[in-house]
């Protein structure tokens, strides 16, 4: 029985290391996305612009995200 627990919270650590690792690499991948959004629509436009798309589309994503929790 106690074999069995020690096994269960091994399986579960390894599942929790893994999925912060990956919402690591999501958070790098965001930051980098951002950054390459900002350059495209700097030179599109300007920055004001940039900004103001970046911006809405987070708070966008953010209000979604709060909906459906």
């Amino acid at each position: 029985m106690l074999n069995d627990l020690q096994t269960k919270a091994a399986q579960g650590a390894r599942r929790a290391a893994w999925a912060g690792t990956g919402a690591l690499m999501i958070g790098a991948g965001i930051g980098f996305l951002t950054v390459a959004a900002w350059l495209v629509l700097a030179a599109l436009r300007d920055t004001q612009f940039a900004a103001l798309v970046l911006g809405a589309a987070y708070v966008g994503f953010g209000a979604i995200a709060i909906f459906l929790a």
